[in-house]
């Protein structure tokens, strides 16, 4: 008897990470509902959860996924044949490229730092 079993499709997948991702960055991981992950990316509700268990492993979900992404990139860097000046600059050029297409991820991450850094400002500030 075969199994099946309960997945999102490759592309389902990146499209609900691509649609949180931007919409974590535009109004933060409270302010995010999966309501409106599933209105913006057209992927019930279920299946999502089903996936991702929760909003905050969706929220994790792109993170793994994008430096999965940016590690394969650093990876083709290792391998080219360049001297150092010239491999950092072609990095550099990427990864420059890579904030252009993807302000959301950056968005994210600043966000995500900022939720850190505030509270260990306060810390210093009154320690």
């Amino acid at each position: 008897m075969t199994r099946l079993t309960h997945q999102i499709p490759h592309d389902k997948k990146e499209m609900v990470l691509n649609t949180a991702e931007y919409l974590f960055a535009e109004y933060g991981l409270d302010g995010t509902s999966i309501r409106m992950i599933r209105e913006k990316s057209g992927v019930n509700s279920g299946m999502i959860y089903n996936y991702f268990n929760s909003k905050h492993g969706l929220y994790v979900a792109i993170f793994k996924f994008r430096l999965k992404q940016i590690l394969g990139e650093v990876r083709e860097f290792t391998n080219l044949d360049l001297e150092p000046g010239r491999k950092l600059e072609a990095y550099l050029q990427a990864y420059i490229s890579r904030i252009e297409l993807n302000q959301s991820l950056h968005r994210l991450l600043s966000n995500q730092l900022g939720t850190i850094i505030e509270p260990l400002s306060h810390e210093v500030s009154n320690g």
